[in-house]
């Protein structure tokens, strides 16, 4: 009887499903973007503090990425072939973080290079 009702369930929320999972997906690859970025600022700051704090910022990532993909996998999603590393978009972000040390020489606005929507991943 448990087996009827789980399976019934299961076929009645494709739709919202698939909302979930595509959520689900971009959130990861969104979180892997961060992970890069934090990867970038760590690059120039030498400063214990500062890397005090981008190791806890860090570790938070990866929880997240964690509890993401956790999710994922109690949503029946279609889970990623490797773990996010932020690898993939590290070139971006060094670019971005170029840029805004550049930037804040000249003006107070965000680099073009620094929207994380327009970064594609490296394959």
């Amino acid at each position: 009887m448990n087996l009827l009702m789980i399976a019934a369930a299961l076929a009645a929320t494709p739709a919202h499903q698939t909302r979930t999972c595509e959520k689900l997906t971009s959130d990861l690859d969104n979180l892997s973007k961060s992970l890069a970025m934090n990867f970038a600022e760590g690059i120039a700051d030498r400063r214990r503090s500062g890397s005090t704090v981008r190791e806890a910022e860090y570790n938070n990532l990866l929880t997240r990425v964690r509890l993401t993909m956790d999710l994922m996998r109690d949503n029946h999603c279609r889970m990623p072939t490797s773990v996010p590393t932020g690898e993939e978009y590290v070139g971006s972000a060094l670019k971005c973080r170029t840029d805004m040390l550049e930037a804040q020489l000249q003006s107070a606005t965000l680099p073009e290079s620094c929207n994380i929507s327009k970064w594609q991943a490296k394959k």
